[in-house]
């Protein structure tokens, strides 16, 4: 199972790219997809269901990608740096969580 094609092919200089994987199911679509972007400077549009389509008679799954701007950098890092001090605000406690039912 592979990334059989991207749109445009030529996808070096562009914002934005379809990505379609011959992959078994969904789930392993949007694994494929997103770790081919990844090792190429881009990140995966966060749809639950890829699109199916056909080619050639066999089914494939087109995922979009795009590349992160310094403003959706700097955002993201913005976020973690929040969500970390307010998990450091917490108040610790010698209670432990249980789950015996």
């Amino acid at each position: 199972m592979a990334i059989v094609k991207t749109d445009p092919a030529e996808w070096q200089n562009v914002n934005v790219l379809l990505i379609d994987s011959d992959a078994p199911n969904n789930d392993r679509a949007i694994l494929e997809i997103e770790d081919w972007a990844a090792e190429h400077g881009f990140v995966r549009v966060n749809e639950y269901w890829l699109r199916e389509i056909r080619r050639d008679g066999h089914k494939l799954f087109r995922g979009i990608c795009y590349r992160l701007t310094e403003d959706a950098i700097r955002t993201e890092q913005e976020s973690w740096r929040e969500i970390k001090e307010a998990v450091a605000s917490m108040p610790a406690t010698t209670h432990t969580a249980r789950n015996d039912r």
